[in-house]
């Protein structure tokens, strides 16, 4: 991989101008989908909290959210994406909400 597209990885910026991180979140029982430019504060519960307002689907018990390769990410709704990454070791950034699994 060249520098340039290792930047561009490391950050992007949409073409509203908006700097941030491109993060992208899959509603998977809708299979809607929406990319939002996290800034460096905030953290991934406000961010899953914007993807619900902009998938315009409502949170619903039992719905979870985790990495687009199934990592649970619950336990880490309190960090920001750099500190999912530092303490974590999540690199990602595309993240599914899956609700409850439903039984027979």
């Amino acid at each position: 991989m060249n520098e340039e597209n290792a930047g561009t990885l490391e950050k992007q910026i949409d073409k509203t101008g908006h700097g941030g991180q491109a993060v992208t979140f899959e509603h998977v029982n809708s299979l809607k989908e929406v990319t939002i430019h996290a800034q460096k504060n905030e953290t991934l519960n406000e961010l899953w909290n914007k993807a619900y307002s902009e998938l315009d689907e409502p949170r619903r018990d039992g719905d979870r959210l985790q990495t687009d390769a199934g990592k649970d990410v619950m336990p880490y709704l309190a960090l920001t994406l750099h500190q999912l990454r530092e303490e974590a070791g999540i690199k990602t950034h595309k993240f599914e909400i899956v609700g409850p699994t439903g039984g027979a």
